[in-house]
């Protein structure tokens, strides 16, 4: 069977960990298909191309690491979750920088960013946590023509 057919069949058999928390073994199930299928995506060939076979499995790896995982752990999988969407993201220091070149510009795009924002937040990694925001609110911006509602939609006083 094909991998993106085994992806495909995993999420469909396996709630949403916000609905649902899933076992640690089934993370694990997780994280070895994600592996593999991220072989298959060879970096000289999708170096900052979007990579959508990767996207809801790495969303549900970021959401399950949430309760049980080392906060390093969950901010490389929110990250994770914007490279395959298309995003170029490089550290110097506290500064992000971000490439939207190959961007796909969705409202998840706009949920996994804050939700890089939050675990950078809890991790105590304020500055970066503030400039993911502001990336958060810029796509928002860009998908809806304001920011009317970002706020309220992410509970931000």
């Amino acid at each position: 069977m094909p991998i993106v057919q085994e992806v495909e069949d995993f999420l469909n058999s396996h709630p949403h960990p916000r609905t649902q928390y899933p076992s640690l073994y089934t993370i694990y199930k997780a994280e070895k298909l994600y592996w593999k299928l991220e072989r298959e995506h060879d970096d000289a060939l999708f170096n900052k191309e979007a990579r959508p076979d990767l996207i809801r499995l790495s969303e549900w790896l970021a959401l399950s690491y949430l309760d049980k995982f080392s906060r390093s752990k969950v901010r490389r999988a929110a990250i994770d979750v914007l490279i395959n969407m298309g995003y170029g993201i490089s550290q110097a220091g506290t500064s992000l920088k971000f490439d939207r070149t190959n961007e796909v510009l969705e409202q998840r795009t706009i949920d996994a960013a804050m939700y890089a924002a939050y675990v950078y937040y809890i991790s105590g990694w304020g500055s970066e946590a503030n400039q993911l925001q502001e990336f958060a609110e810029e796509l928002y911006k860009t998908a809806y023509g304001e920011t009317k509602g970002f706020k309220e939609m992410y509970g931000i006083p």
